[in-house]
């Protein structure tokens, strides 16, 4: 069901509260540097955050040696941070011919401009320690195609079907089924909890943990004690302007025409 998201952070030390910022997508690109490094990815992605020297570009092996200080500017308003961000493109599938089209990207409700991209959430949960120098981790399951609420990926992720004020909506554990007069906005929580000790694993995943009982909205009740470091919540929302397509299918059968770029619907 869910398409994989995956974060590369440089610094982040405590948030008071709560650090939001937006950052306009700069690429878009078959790559991953977590998945296949220095590779053609096995599908498109869009990527925000850190540019190196002064073309949108980023690094396709991104080694955690130098973790993106070579980056000369940021795409997201707080240019301190050279982060990357990337989740896989959204596109929409013609109900007629079954031709392909890429879903832009629009400032979000709340931050405006830059226009594109995501915005960025750093929230505070209790006493946080901060993300070590070349942490990775990433958020969901390519592979999954139904929600399971057993699974830690499936509760973490949700759509949010928009009203025209661009914040208040429906909230969907997939791709609303009806036109959205804002467009979608997809919302992606990433784990708080880590084992203290690896900044990244094979599989990207099990230096991490999502705390105990946590799902969308839920921070849980603290950390297992296989991963006792709590982690600042790394929440990413990303608009997506889908209203240009409205005109193009009908309500009504349950299915919507909007699917990933790794071919998750």
């Amino acid at each position: 069901m869910w398409s994989a998201l995956f974060a590369f952070t440089l610094l982040a030390s405590h948030a008071n509260a709560l650090l939001r910022f937006p950052c306009a997508q700069h690429t878009v690109t078959r790559a991953d540097p977590l998945i296949s490094p220095g590779e053609v990815s096995a599908h498109v992605h869009q990527v925000v955050g850190g540019v190196i020297i002064d073309t949108l570009s980023f690094d396709f092996e991104m080694p955690t040696g130098y973790d993106l200080q070579t980056s000369t500017c940021s795409t997201c308003s707080i240019k301190e941070n050279k982060s990357n961000y990337w989740t896989p493109t959204l596109y929409f599938q013609s109900p007629k011919n079954g031709t392909f089209k890429r879903v832009a990207q629009k400032p979000g409700g709340l931050t405006g401009n830059p226009n594109g991209g995501m915005v960025v959430y750093y929230i505070q949960i209790g006493q946080v320690t901060a993300f070590p120098k070349g942490f990775r981790m990433i958020s969901g399951d390519p592979y999954l195609r139904s929600y399971n609420s057993s699974i830690d990926d499936s509760r973490s992720i949700m759509m949010r079907c928009l009203e025209t004020d661009l914040t208040s909506g429906k909230d969907y554990y997939g791709m609303p089924t009806t036109k959205c007069k804002g467009g979608v906005r997809s919302q992606i929580n990433f784990p708080t909890c880590w084992d203290g000790k690896n900044v990244d694993t094979p599989n990207h995943k099990d230096h991490v943990r999502y705390a105990i009982g946590a799902s969308f909205g839920n921070f849980g009740q603290g950390c297992p004690s296989t991963h006792p470091v709590q982690l600042p919540l790394l929440f990413l929302e990303t608009y997506w302007d889908t209203t240009p397509f409205d005109n193009e299918w009908q309500e009504g059968s349950g299915q919507q025409p909007f699917v990933w770029a790794m071919g998750d619907p």
